[in-house]
């Protein structure tokens, strides 16, 4: 097969437009994602440390950290468990109920938050200052519409429709 033949059957579905909408959202959030790890490893935290940092600074637990970071709660106690021990966050309990672990700043994370969220901002503008504030309330809308409607969508996975791959 030529390296420049798509595969016999596949390629209407990679010329779908769909499948293209799909694809540059993922690779533009990949790409977003690289351009700010260089910035959260020369503050020396990691994306994901950056984000428990956030959540930790609003009324979060963990598995609502895991559920923004794209992670499993394991994970991310873990992680908390590690930047407790740095002097970052606190992990605490609360009534009613006790098996719930909630995140909060312990004061030497709360000054790093605030020493890095300008230069944050200040990065995401420089990344992202281009759109017009028209353009940018629009793809907010577009994307926010894409987000509820793809967060009410959860088919059941029924593993006789997919056919898996050739054998």
């Amino acid at each position: 097969m030529d390296a420049d033949t798509t595969p016999s059957g596949l390629d209407s579905f990679l010329r779908d437009p769909d499948e293209d909408l799909y694809r540059l959202i993922s690779f533009t959030a990949r790409d977003l994602r690289r351009a700010l790890s260089e910035d959260f490893r020369a503050w020396g935290l990691t994306g994901a440390q950056f984000g428990v940092l956030l959540n930790a600074a609003t009324r979060s637990n963990i598995g609502d950290i895991a559920d923004g970071l794209l992670t499993d709660a394991t994970s991310v106690g873990r992680m908390v468990e590690r930047m407790e021990a740095a002097g970052l966050v606190e992990r605490y309990r609360e009534p009613p109920d006790r098996r719930i672990v909630w995140v909060r700043l312990q004061p030497r994370g709360e000054e790093l938050l605030r020493e890095l969220m300008p230069r944050h901002v200040q990065r995401c503008r420089e990344l992202l200052g281009f759109l017009d504030d028209a353009r940018r309330e629009r793809l907010i809308a577009l994307l926010g519409s894409i987000r509820d409607e793809v967060g009410t969508r959860r088919p059941p996975i029924d593993p006789y429709d997919n056919p898996g791959p050739a054998k």
